[in-house]
């Protein structure tokens, strides 16, 4: 497994280059009259962001896109990336990719089988994923942040994203069970990132402080300090370096707006790590104008809700 991760649409602009690993699967094999058979061939781009497969095609005594090593042909890197997708398409990304990196074809039972416990996979793959995550989450700008707030974030941002890649990999359906392995992996591996112990703490510390923190803000006295007024500002929630230009896009996203669309963008800024936490009622009335019931906005600023993840999806915050 290479060490560094490219996006997938910049190698070969700037020397970067894509590194395979052959999986040993076949597809589409034919026999040809030299006896020697000619087929498609998974590849498995490890150094990429994310992870894909492409098809490597033996046609006679060639085999693109790299001859059977584990780095790409001269006349592949000179090829333009529509004559790439062209040649050698890509057909699976993300956990779908990893999945079948780690299956292989078993000829004494004539079926699949991973090479790895199932658990060992599970693990390399969402720690790959977390340690890139929190690197690009260690600045100032997420200093605020504990290490347990980040890794709840990079789970709820980890499973949305996994799951539009296996939708983008429903090409596998053209090569018999390859695409069934991949979902039916997938769903076992969020099933398994979810009874996780350390998973359970997180979301029992993030209730307790939400609610604590919903308490104190809530709570009015006549003998209020400066101080405590200064908390219930929704400027105090902000992290981001450039605030006015922050509270500019939340008003043209928000302003006029209620209920569900505005805790769905609410919930994304916070995801997104503009804001250190959402924000109590007193907070967003401080800077919005409160159309409709609180109540409606809260129920979509809940991480656990089912309705608020789908809400938060194609959300937005900066283009």
């Amino acid at each position: 497994m290479s060490n560094k991760c490219i996006n997938e649409n910049d190698f070969y602009k700037t020397g970067e280059q894509e590194h395979f690993y052959n999986t040993k699967i076949r597809v589409n094999i034919q026999s040809t009259n030299n006896s020697s058979d000619d087929y498609d061939e998974l590849l498995f781009v490890d150094n990429s962001n994310p992870f894909y497969i492409r098809l490597g095609k033996k046609r006679g005594n060639s085999f693109m896109p790299c001859g059977g090593m584990d780095v790409p042909a001269s006349i592949w890197i000179g090829m333009s990336e529509k004559e790439r997708d062209k040649s050698c398409p890509k057909i699976a990304w993300g956990f779908s990719a990893y999945i079948l990196s780690k299956t292989k074809e078993d000829e004494t039972i004539k079926d699949y089988k991973l090479t790895e416990d199932v658990a060992t996979i599970y693990n390399k793959y969402y720690n790959i994923w977390k340690k890139i995550y929190m690197y690009e989450h260690s600045g100032f700008k997420f200093a605020k942040l504990t290490e347990e707030e980040k890794e709840r974030n990079f789970l709820f941002e980890h499973i949305k994203k996994e799951k539009i890649l296996l939708d983008k990999s429903k090409g596998l359906k053209k090569y018999g069970q390859l695409y069934d392995i991949a979902e039916f992996y997938y769903d076992k591996y969020v099933s398994y990132l979810s009874d996780k112990p350390w998973v359970e703490n997180i979301k029992l510390k993030t209730k307790q402080e939400s609610k604590k923190e919903e308490c104190k803000a809530n709570t009015t006295s006549e003998t209020n300090k400066p101080k405590d007024t200064v908390k219930k500002n929704f400027t105090y929630i902000i992290q981001d370096n450039n605030k006015p230009r922050l509270l500019k896009r939340l008003h043209s996203l928000i302003d006029g707006k209620r209920g569900a669309d505005v805790g769905a963008i609410l919930l994304k800024a916070y995801l997104d790590g503009y804001l250190m936490r959402v924000p109590t009622q007193a907070e967003y009335e401080s800077e919005f104008n409160l159309i409709g019931s609180w109540e409606a906005i809260r129920k979509y600023l809940d991480k656990e809700s089912n309705n608020a993840i789908l809400k938060v999806q194609g959300i937005s915050i900066f283009p």
